[in-house]
């Protein structure tokens, strides 16, 4: 069975870097790692998103692998990538601390598999049987929503 690097992100967050709509991370910490990350969808979803679909949303679970690149000081410049769907357009860079992790390549877990999470990177076995599609295969956005 493969082992892959995880690390664990709240939804809606997770599920909006599988679709490549999200392509910054936040976090406290930096890495010198580069490379391909397994997002895992927390148990708990962040409390600003009280009334999540959990069809749509799915917590407790791997959700996509994405290749980290880049990992650099949080700045505003790359907040719209952060925080995608809010209105970031006053944001200055003294309102950020911490670390800007650049993903890009979003490939969905087909099927999701449950994982339990853990702070910090951690190791995660890959089932059989498990498939990672590019996102831009799986999913089916109208112009307006990429």
């Amino acid at each position: 069975m493969k082992t892959m690097r995880a690390m664990s992100v709240k939804q809606p967050w997770a599920t909006w870097i599988a679709t490549g709509q999200k392509t910054v991370e936040m976090r406290s910490w930096k890495t010198d790692y580069r490379g391909p990350i397994l997002i895992c969808a927390s148990s708990q979803r962040d409390m600003d998103f009280e009334k999540l679909d959990q069809e749509q949303f799915p917590l407790g679970c791997a959700v996509c692998v994405v290749n980290l690149t880049d990992v650099s000081p949080m700045t505003a410049a790359m907040a719209d990538a952060a925080m995608p769907f809010e209105d970031n357009s006053g944001l200055k860079d003294e309102d950020f601390c911490g670390y800007g992790w650049t993903l890009a390549e979003p490939k969905v877990a087909v099927p999701p598999f449950p994982v339990k999470g853990k702070l910090h990177f951690y190791d995660v076995e890959i089932p059989e049987g498990t498939e990672f599609i590019p996102s831009e295969d799986y999913f089916i956005f109208d112009d307006d929503d990429k």
